[in-house]
């Protein structure tokens, strides 16, 4: 299917309202509702098919989704990294024809496992394509209109691939360790 917009995604529940306000503004932005998350992966995965194939067939500019077409990987990934019961091997399956968004704007207040997700391991992988933004309708249309030129996402078996191996390394501290003995 070719494309005639470019696909952006949100991540973090704020955005909601400002997308939407966003795209009542501006006549090159069009917003795809996209479903809420349901615990039945597969009933998820095809809710989320069905809302990123319309986004897809727009025609305008820019199409705004509110959810990550690989929200169920990313879900059961970061499950699995909290070290609760994951169906992360099913996520994968049931996600490998999921369309990879160009640019991902997130909410610089997402926290937890998701947002090493989104701001470590997607950021190392195209570093310009994920960009974050406070969720508010004037930030979402200056980010959308400032987009950068840049490497885009790899294709969507080698998001989904490093999915299985990818694991955060935490930072290490540029302080001398603190020792106990004085």
């Amino acid at each position: 299917m070719q494309r005639t917009t470019t696909l952006i995604a949100t991540v973090g529940r704020a955005f909601d309202l400002p997308v939407e306000r966003a795209a009542a503004a501006a006549e090159n932005v069009a917003r795809e509702v996209a479903p809420e998350p349901v615990e039945s992966l597969p009933d998820w995965v095809e809710k989320l098919r069905s809302a990123w194939r319309a986004a897809q067939r727009r025609s305008t500019i820019y199409t705004v989704l509110t959810l990550d077409p690989l929200g169920p990987v990313v879900r059961e990934w970061a499950r699995r990294l909290e070290a609760k019961q994951s169906d992360l091997e099913l996520a994968i399956g049931l996600t490998t024809d999921a369309p990879m968004p160009d640019f991902y704007l997130v909410d610089p207040a997402i926290s937890g496992a998701i947002s090493h997700w989104y701001l470590d391991h997607l950021a190392k992988l195209a570093p310009r394509r994920v960009i974050l933004t406070e969720p508010t309708a004037a930030a979402v249309l200056e980010a959308v209109r400032r987009l950068p030129y840049g490497r885009a996402l790899p294709k969507t078996a080698d998001v989904i691939e490093s999915a299985r191996t990818y694991v955060p390394v935490p930072e290490l501290s540029s302080q001398p360790e603190a020792t106990l003995l004085h």
